[in-house]
């Protein structure tokens, strides 16, 4: 891939960070994906202690604040950003090897290791992904950035695509915490081979900014800029309520609809891959050429209504969730592009990581961390009087994750209504020219269904049956 900047060692830096989506991908993809919630629910049943270990990477987000003073204080982006991913990715040995270092009779010890090392992962994720943003954000041209996103994002879908099976695979013929155990540990591996690549990755030189406020300060001085304050409240809120449910997709394909690790692994993960990788070369391309907020409008619309098809999914009749997994694909890596690409474009050069921290920090502590802890939270108070009633919803027993779909889906009309409106990008069009784009496209000859029936063709091995091709976490 050539990108044609006008230097060769920029074009040779932006080709490896691309590759760098590959291993990246894997890591994620299973520390995010059912053999993580099948070791943590080994570990423990309750509902709260999910939530909150899933919410606990989050709350360690505060540490972006102590990344973006380090960095503009020492200029030394490259090594806080090594350092911290480095210790996020080999976190997850130990956290692995629980079972191995802890008996089954203390099971209070395994729990303080796991939060120990939960806490490390999320401590050098929140330092190392402002040091990453900011890189990025210098390294790429700003006239490629949203095709570029695209670019990346549509390669690591294709590492999403095939790790799930093969870990879903594995899962299903080595059951037990040895599967669950030697899974994670390959994840690590694979997370310190993504780091280890930007070792070779070019470092513009930061710009001289002025002494760094204290810490104190870094939240408000951001806060003081209008249209990063609107982005910022519009996406903490909208991370709210897709993290109030996020955590109990998986819980509920695995224990409600009791899908096999590779069924659920397809459901969850496989067939939002093949859609993202679809189509996540048109969504930058459309950011670049209609702006972000047009793509955020369009898939928050459709996000919304996805936890309606979770709720009418039942044992009997599983199959509505599918469509929602399937859009859930595109719509949060449409959301997630937009966001970063809106936020980029409206950051200031100066103090640029105190913006960084302050974004990420709150978003994603006030937003998906304490959704996904009360969720946690949600789901135990509210077992006894809805589980323990023995209440039906369409012919099957009516579960607390069905509720907390419901409640997930009045939170997000209420961003996309109240909130998103507020968002200002003046030099965007309207989501109706985004629409017609892709009608364009459909006329051409590269409607939607076909894309979908030739990938689905090629992608999904012949030895699946139809009623096993199913799947992600956004919902």
């Amino acid at each position: 891939m050539r990108f044609n900047t006008q230097d060769p060692d920029l074009d040779r830096s932006l080709q490896k960070v691309l590759f760098t989506s590959i291993p990246s991908t894997f890591f994620f993809i299973i520390i995010q994906g059912s053999a993580y919630t099948a070791f943590v629910r080994a570990l423990s049943r309750q509902d709260s202690l999910y939530g909150f270990l899933a919410a606990l990477p989050l709350i360690a987000g505060i540490f972006r604040l102590l990344s973006a003073f380090l960095i503009e204080k020492f200029h030394r982006r490259r090594e806080v950003f090594l350092i911290a991913l480095y210790t996020q990715r080999l976190s997850w040995i130990p956290f692995a090897l629980i079972p191995y270092l802890i008996p089954s009779t203390e099971p209070r010890l395994r729990i303080v290791l796991a939060v120990l090392c939960l806490s490390l992962h999320g401590a050098g994720g929140a330092i190392g992904d402002v040091a990453f943003i900011s890189w990025l954000t210098d390294l790429v041209p700003a006239e490629i950035r949203g095709s570029y996103l695209g670019q990346r994002n549509r390669l690591g879908q294709i590492t999403a695509m095939l790790t799930p099976l093969v870990v879903g695979w594995y899962l299903d013929r080595f059951p037990g915490f040895f599967g669950l155990s030697t899974a994670l540990i390959a994840a690590a591996i694979s997370g310190v081979a993504d780091i280890s690549i930007w070792l070779w990755v070019k470092h513009p030189a930061m710009k001289e900014n002025t002494p760094p406020l204290p810490l104190k300060e870094m939240l408000f001085v951001p806060l003081r800029l209008l249209p990063y304050r609107k982005l910022l409240f519009f996406w903490a809120t909208a991370l709210f309520a897709f993290g109030l449910a996020g955590p109990f997709f998986m819980v509920y394909v695995l224990e409600v609809l009791n899908f096999s690790y590779t069924e659920a692994s397809i459901q969850l993960q496989v067939l939002p891959g093949i859609m993202a990788f679809l189509l996540s070369r048109f969504l930058g391309r459309s950011i670049d050429e209609y702006g972000s907020k047009p793509l955020l409008r369009l898939c928050m619309s459709i996000s919304t209504s996805l936890p309606l098809f979770w709720l009418i999914s039942t044992p009997r009749f599983p199959w509505p969730q599918l469509l929602a997994n399937l859009l859930g694909g595109v719509t949060w890596i449409g959301l997630d592009m937009a966001q970063m690409s809106l936020m980029m474009k409206i950051l200031p050069q100066e103090k640029r990581s105190f913006y960084i921290a302050g974004y990420g920090l709150t978003a994603w502590l006030a937003g998906n961390a304490t959704g996904s802890m009360f969720g946690g939270f949600l789901a135990d108070r509210l077992r006894p009087l809805i589980e323990g009633n023995g209440l039906r919803f369409l012919g099957a027993p009516l579960t607390v994750y069905q509720v907390i779909f419901f409640f997930s889906f009045i939170l997000r009309f209420l961003v996309l209504t109240l909130i998103l409106p507020r968002i200002e990008e003046p030099e965007a069009k309207s989501t109706r020219e985004v629409l017609a784009s892709l009608r364009r496209n459909a006329r051409q000859g590269r409607s939607f269904l076909q894309i979908v029936k030739k990938t689905t063709e090629n992608k999904i091995p012949a030895s699946l049956p139809p009623s096993e091709i199913n799947l992600k976490e956004k919902g």
